[in-house]
């Protein structure tokens, strides 16, 4: 027969509460003794690139937010209602989808790669970046860039994140100087 085991006076007093950024909670009222958290079961993760204020319905959204079961229109009229004011960027973002078919959504900041083109004022990178130039960035923009770009990398270090721009760069055919 097993063993028993009861618990201490002390952790029957004090139940243990999961922290509340976890994962995402049902109700977005405050906890309450009264009431039990329950978690929302995660469905499935989308990520997709769209352009900032022209998301559409046209593939590849629609079908990865119909095969989710997402309400496509209310998903890109908040989209694009956020986006805006990024008009000419793509934007990465991220949809969790729950269970119960609702969703949340996380916008990340510009890819990489179109920062350091419109801060280096070229259309597109080059062809081959071994061999060709496509422009020049010098250091003060490659450290905007690292600035706008700081929440979406690994790194809380600003000279870290300049060498991380800084390969995104040279993989472009983007010259650094300074």
């Amino acid at each position: 027969m097993p063993k028993a085991y009861r618990l201490s006076d002390s952790a029957a007093r004090y139940p243990i509460r999961p922290p509340e950024r976890c994962f995402p909670l049902a109700t977005s009222a405050p906890y309450t003794r009264d009431q039990p958290i329950m978690a929302k079961r995660i469905s499935s993760n989308i990520k997709l690139n769209i352009p900032a204020g022209k998301g559409t319905p046209a593939p590849p959204v629609g079908p990865a937010l119909g095969q989710a079961g997402i309400n496509m229109m209310e998903f890109l009229k908040k989209f694009n209602e956020q986006t805006a004011p990024q008009m000419g960027f793509v934007m990465p973002v991220e949809i969790t989808v729950y269970e119960d078919r609702s969703y949340s959504f996380k916008i990340k900041q510009p890819l990489t790669t179109d920062l350091i083109k419109r801060a280096a004022g070229i259309e597109k990178g080059a062809a081959n970046p071994k061999s060709d130039r496509a422009g020049v960035l010098t250091r003060d923009k490659l450290r905007e860039v690292a600035k706008l770009k700081m929440a979406d990398l690994n790194t809380d270090d600003e000279e870290m994140a300049m060498r991380v721009v800084a390969g995104a760069a040279r993989s472009m055919g983007v010259r650094i100087e300074g």
